[in-house]
């Protein structure tokens, strides 16, 4: 097992930071894209919600909108594509909660949508987040502290590596810098290493 941890930010172009995968030769890109469409890829992400979305499977269907093309929503059926997220909260402030969210699809913005579509949805998140709470946020924080992204996070990705078939472990390690989420992040990093199932 080779298991790598990446310090700092790797921005994709939703704003998500953490791990980020890429390939130095068409032929790694190609392999790494037949692991994701294959669902071989295990992903977990760690973000901060308004509200608090306890722990639950969301099934339901991920499409674009009918009104906005830029932005994805929930369908009852088609267009939508089946989207499938298991969500677990690790610790909740009264107003904020820690969760844990693995995805077994990679639809677009899939959980920013489906945190959405349970009302708890992502702080700081411009375009599926509560706006009254964002501003209420920033508001109420430090000027260094406003959130201006979606406060999502690319935790870990483990695979088989495709050419040499040893098991990677990918994480992307960091912590908000805010007091009033700080406690939140420390209660996660210990739930992690106290407990097995989150694998």
């Amino acid at each position: 097992m080779i298991l790598l941890h990446l310090i700092g930010l790797i921005n994709d172009v939703s704003g998500t930071t953490g791990v980020l995968i890429a390939g130095k030769t068409t032929e790694a890109v190609a392999k790494i894209s037949a692991l994701f469409a294959a669902r071989r890829v295990r992903k977990l992400y760690l973000s901060v919600c308004v509200g608090h979305p306890g722990e639950t499977t969301i099934v339901e269907p991920i499409g674009r909108s009918m009104k906005n093309r830029q932005i994805m929503t929930v369908y009852d059926g088609p267009p939508g594509k089946p989207a499938v997220t298991h969500l677990r909260t690790i610790s909740f402030n009264g107003k904020f909660s820690t969760v844990l969210a693995r995805i077994e699809t990679g639809r677009t913005h899939q959980i920013r949508v489906h945190l959405r579509h349970r009302r708890t949805p992502i702080l700081g998140d411009s375009t599926y987040g509560n706006s009254d709470w964002n501003r209420k946020y920033n508001r109420e924080t430090r000027t260094w502290d406003i959130v201006e992204r979606p406060l999502l996070h690319s935790y870990e990705t483990e695979f088989i590596h495709p050419f040499t078939n040893e098991l990677i472990i990918i994480r992307g390690i960091y912590i908000w810098l805010d007091d009033k989420l700080l406690f939140l992040m420390i209660s996660f990093f210990f739930s992690i290493l106290c407990s097995p199932d989150t694998k």
